[in-house]
């Protein structure tokens, strides 16, 4: 999931009021997944979980509002691409969402999978750990277990973590463009190296406004891209220093050289390449 997809919804759903929705029940599951994205773009935070399966609505609005702070913008969310596979009660979405907006335009999830039920008529989004670092994932976790934390350490939310990091990972591949291929030369300095590279400041922080232990690996520190035989497995950020990383239930994530970035596992981690 890309870093734009969790803050499209940072912009679209928290610091709202909560609108009772009147509308004519979802008849299909294209019909339930471009109401959510409707729901998105008009900041109407109840119509948004009343889609989802099992949604406690004024818990899962308020846990909104408490990890992304009252941010909101106007934004317009639509669906240009959307496949429906339905199998009995259970139908599987794939879409591709753009949002235009103060930014100009800019997809915020393509080809994102989306699982739902019929559940009394209306076709109703469930969860899949499977899908869980994407839009609809995230919003389905919160939307039925909004008491429940999405940590590292207790003080992040999985999804948002992932994507900053992301986005930090391509400042440093846009710095290194800017600089002779070299990498950033200082990790003290590195959020003012890339302060032109990144277009919010909000992805040095966690969900809670608390400074981000993103650590980018000192040996690449100065050193020119070319120097680094295989990028694609040469660890270049982490949550945490070497030998000190933070873990969600036995996994971390890590942005290699090349930019892709994956979440690896604790028994993992000695397998890593930091040079």
């Amino acid at each position: 999931m890309g870093w734009r997809v969790i803050a499209a919804i940072m912009r679209k759903v928290v610091g709202l009021g909560l609108v009772f929705m009147l509308g004519m029940p979802d008849a299909t599951p294209a019909a339930t997944v471009r109401a959510v994205v409707d729901a998105l773009s008009r900041q109407d935070a109840q119509a948004v979980f009343s889609r989802f399966d099992q949604a406690k609505l004024k818990l899962a609005s308020k846990k909104l509002a408490a990890i992304f702070g009252g941010q909101s913008a106007a934004d317009k969310m639509s669906v240009t691409e959307l496949t429906t596979e339905i199998v009995g009660s259970e139908a599987h979405v794939k879409v591709t969402i753009v949002a235009d907006g103060a930014r100009g335009h800019e997809v915020v999830a393509k080809h994102e999978p989306v699982d739902l039920r019929r559940i009394a008529g209306d076709w109703k989004i469930v969860f899949n750990p499977k899908n869980r670092n994407t839009m609809f994932g995230f919003l389905a976790t919160l939307a039925s277990s909004p008491s429940a934390n999405l940590p590292y350490d207790g003080d992040h939310s999985v999804p948002l973590v992932y994507s900053h990091m992301k986005q930090i990972g391509l400042a440093i591949l846009m710095y290194s463009g800017d600089h002779n291929d070299r990498f950033p030369p200082s990790a003290k300095n590195l959020r003012h190296d890339l302060e032109r590279y990144t277009r919010h400041s909000d992805v040095w922080q966690d969900p809670y406004g608390k400074p981000l232990d993103v650590r980018i690996n000192p040996y690449l520190l100065g050193k020119r891209f070319e120097t680094i035989s295989r990028p694609a497995e040469c660890v270049m950020l982490t949550l945490g220093p070497k030998g000190a990383l933070r873990f969600d239930k036995d996994r971390t994530p890590v942005v290699f050289v090349d930019g892709h970035a994956k979440h690896i596992d604790r028994d993992k981690i000695g397998t890593l390449k930091w040079r």
